[in-house]
């Protein structure tokens, strides 16, 4: 039983070191050809801001995901459910912000 919970942390945390490394990345101003795909929006919104934005989001999102990674590993299924769903709400609403006409030069 323990070697199932171990595997099953280490599957949900491996997660956890991408999305840091997507916020890193972003941070550094590389990787806009990950948000933005074609030329018209490239000249038409303000990428620096908005690679910084992606960042913090990633790492938000990393954030989010550490209950979900530690409730099967602590045996506290709610914790799972409510570290899920705190992502999904973390990434909805990053998505709803990342959408609206802050981001135009």
């Amino acid at each position: 039983m323990e070697g199932e919970k171990l595997i099953t942390a280490i599957l949900l945390g491996i997660n956890v070191p991408i999305l840091i490394g997507f916020g890193l990345l972003f941070l550094r101003g590389k990787g806009a050809g990950l948000v933005i795909h074609s030329q018209r929006e490239w000249h038409t919104l303000n990428v620096p801001k908005l690679l910084r934005f992606m960042a913090y989001l990633m790492f938000a999102l990393a954030a989010a995901w550490i209950p979900a990674m530690l409730g099967p590993l602590l045996d506290c299924m709610p914790l799972f459910w409510a570290g899920f769903g705190l992502f999904g709400a973390v990434a909805v609403a990053g998505a709803i912000f990342a959408n609206t006409k802050r981001f135009k030069k």
